[in-house]
């Protein structure tokens, strides 16, 4: 149906939830619906939707959909031609530049928050559905992804958590002592996470060729188990930061360590979805991200 033109226009274009599952309360989510004509067309039903995007076959016999959403579709109807006697209404161009509908859902707070994995996917979209009569194809739709997050509600230990600072400190066999600072243990997608890097020699003669830091992907399905009787388990490389550390005062490639130094690392976060998952632990799904 080239001459219907459909736009959804979200008030805004994701979900954010507060809260766990357990204690999170619903949210609502609003928009418009806007329908442009070409040509004439008679209307029986037009329909939205927020439901769960439903996987393609190629995803599904590449992940075997392990994750999966449990949210039946919440379904609005934005116009219904069946009380009038024919069953449907007449819309010309004409009538009207552009034919106009609001819409309000109570998104509940329990639902599965959206994530991308290779054991399967949970993702939701807004879907307007115009059913018409007439010759040829008479289900016309169209959707738009709505991504849905989920972050601690105020005042809760999780959000306390996540204000914290990050302090880690570790030595390697006794010799070097590495402190890694940040001023948060929370990072969000598409920005930079500054960490900063102490080294401080607990022997003489020590020298450091390099220094970098890694950010890994840990994601474990609870509830499938492999061959061993374990959860599934997978672990990736999220992205990272390197240095080459010389000698300031002469011409080696290393770097002895005199005294404590300082290295200043980015590590970029990439966009949420495609390149990284955000932190999430319900009953079936773990996800968790490990600064090595």
């Amino acid at each position: 149906m080239l001459y219907v033109k459909t736009s959804i226009l979200p008030t805004t274009p994701w979900v954010v939830l507060r809260g766990r599952p357990s204690e999170a309360s619903g949210q609502e989510m609003g928009g418009r619906v806007l329908i442009r004509l070409i040509r004439s067309l008679k209307v029986k039903q037009v329909t939205i939707a927020f439901q769960p995007v439903v996987p393609n076959m190629a995803m599904l016999w590449r992940s075997q959909n392990i994750v999966c959403s449990r949210q039946s579709p919440i379904v609005k109807e934005l116009f219904s031609a069946s009380d009038t006697c024919l069953g449907y209404s007449v819309w010309n161009p004409s009538d009207s530049d552009t034919h106009e509908f609001p819409f309000s859902f109570a998104i509940p707070g329990h639902i599965h928050e959206s994530v991308n994995t290779e054991f399967g996917q949970i993702g939701y979209e807004l879907k307007v559905t115009i059913q018409s009569c007439g010759f040829g194809i008479n289900t016309w739709t169209q959707s738009l992804p709505v991504p849905v997050y989920r972050v601690p509600k105020e005042g809760s230990s999780w959000d306390f958590a996540l204000a914290d600072s990050l302090r880690m400190r570790a030595d390697w066999l006794g010799a070097v002592e590495l402190e890694v600072l940040s001023d948060s243990v929370s990072v969000t997608a598409k920005s930079k996470l500054n960490v900063r890097a102490v080294i401080r020699p607990l022997q003489k003669n020590q020298m450091l060729v390099d220094i970098g830091l890694r950010l890994y992907e840990k994601t474990k399905v609870k509830t499938s188990l492999d061959r061993f009787g374990d959860p599934i388990k997978s672990e990736r490389l999220i992205c990272q930061s390197h240095m080459r550390t010389d000698d300031p005062e002469g011409d080696l490639n290393v770097l002895p360590l005199r005294h404590e130094y300082c290295f200043d690392l980015d590590l970029c976060i990439p966009q949420a979805f495609s390149d990284i998952q955000y932190d999430t632990d319900t009953s079936h799904l773990s996800i968790k991200h490990e600064l090595i």
